[in-house]
């Protein structure tokens, strides 16, 4: 991949003008992911028309066509039109269709020149953020701010998403905490990586909690080159014993086995429960029709046979996994797309895994590859944003 900081001397005043404009559009979004999706929609629209409207979409085709993402993202970002051509509900299809615009970012991120300051901001500006929003949450648990829409939080009936932005979260600045220098920003970021880590273990997100596990291995080999692994090991483990520590964890974690006896029995209600129930439809209208599936926003009306009287959430419209949505929505080019996709990415932060932006592509792939097990971050709003902004943010070293 050719540095995206090299800015060429034949660019126009007005060109450079245009790229910081964008740029700083994008560290808009990335400070307002966490904290709200008003805020990011603004941010986010005021990207794309900016890349459109400047025709820097055009100008700058060849950054982004010429990624190695490119195509697993474009047949995964069209997948969703095509199926709109066999559903069964147009209306739900397009829906889902339009949701396919989040990964525009992608394109407009990777034509920005970036230097690799540039992206380090980039994250930095998403921690900051992360930190407004981790920090109004632990108010709310101790009641200092109430639980209304105008509050940033990440637990509670959004404990999916904030398991998963905290678990990336302190992936993202352990590796800023062991590179700092001096005392005084040492001890800043450690507070900040302490309230990630009581926020992450308050939210009771147990797809978030699978998420952080699967990425600790990788987290391991960029560490290892710079502590003896038995110094490593230790770390793990406490940081495994605290984790354990926190009521929501246990609570959440125990639990999993009672909600599927209860399952077996005929009762849905209950977290595991509803995604038993969802997976076990989902399997049986992908095996029905394992070429082109139900086609976009299918599931939903594919679901209407297999309705169950104990789930108090009917209005199921997809099935809270990103492989079975696929799968019963696109049948076998569905899962594979999504497979293709996810490899690119995950190829993307593999090689570029030794610095900081890098790793943090990599774990947010591993995260997200985890989580798709259990929901569908694809598809969400704030997770299929950062998706898509992890994507096409410039890491060092990587070499298509």
């Amino acid at each position: 991949m050719k540095d995206l900081a090299d800015i060429s001397t034949g660019q126009s005043s007005f060109a450079h003008k245009v790229d910081r404009t964008l740029f700083w559009s994008f560290a808009a979004l990335f400070f307002f992911l966490p904290i709200g999706t008003s805020p990011a929609v603004i941010a986010g629209i005021l990207v794309l028309a900016i890349w459109v409207l400047s025709g820097k979409i055009i100008a700058d085709r060849k950054r982004w066509m010429g990624e190695p993402w490119f195509w697993p993202l474009i047949v995964f970002t069209v997948l969703p039109w095509i199926g709109l051509l066999w559903t069964p509900d147009f209306k739900e299809g397009l829906n889902f269709a339009s949701k396919t615009y989040y990964y525009l970012f992608a394109f407009a991120l990777a034509s920005v020149r970036l230097s690799e300051a540039d992206a380090l901001f980039l994250l930095k500006v998403f921690l900051s953020g992360l930190a407004v929003a981790a920090i109004c949450s632990l108010l709310q648990l101790v009641t200092i701010l109430p639980v209304t829409s105008g509050v940033p939080s990440l637990v509670g009936a959004k404990r999916i998403l904030g398991g998963a932005f905290l678990a990336f979260g302190l992936c993202a600045l352990l590796p800023f905490l062991i590179l700092a220098q001096g005392v005084a920003m040492r001890l800043a970021l450690a507070a900040l990586a302490t309230t990630f880590f009581i926020a992450f273990g308050m939210t009771g997100a147990r797809s978030g909690y699978l998420g952080f596990l699967a990425v600790l291995p990788f987290l391991c080999g960029f560490f290892r080159r710079r502590f003896p692994s038995v110094c490593i090991a230790g770390i793990m483990i406490a940081v495994l014993l605290l984790l354990i520590a926190f009521g929501p964890f246990r609570d959440r974690m125990l639990s999993i086995q009672h909600e599927i006896v209860r399952f077996e029995q005929g009762d849905a209600n209950s977290a595991a429960g509803e995604r038993l129930h969802m997976w076990r439809g989902a399997t049986i209208i992908f095996l029905g029709k394992p070429i082109f599936g139900t086609g976009t926003g299918g599931y939903k009306h594919a679901m209407k046979p297999f309705e169950n009287e104990s789930i108090s959430v009917r209005d199921i419209n997809n099935p809270h996994s990103s492989y079975f949505y696929m799968a019963c929505s696109f049948g076998v080019a569905g899962i594979l797309s999504l497979l293709w996709y996810f490899s690119a990415l995950l190829r993307k932060g593999w090689t570029a895994r030794s610095a900081p932006v890098g790793l943090a592509v990599l774990c947010y792939g591993v995260i997200t590859v985890f989580l798709s097990f259990t929901s569908t971050p694809i598809i969400d709003f704030a997770t299929a944003n950062l998706l898509a902004l992890m994507t096409g943010i410039r890491v060092a070293d990587y070499e298509a």
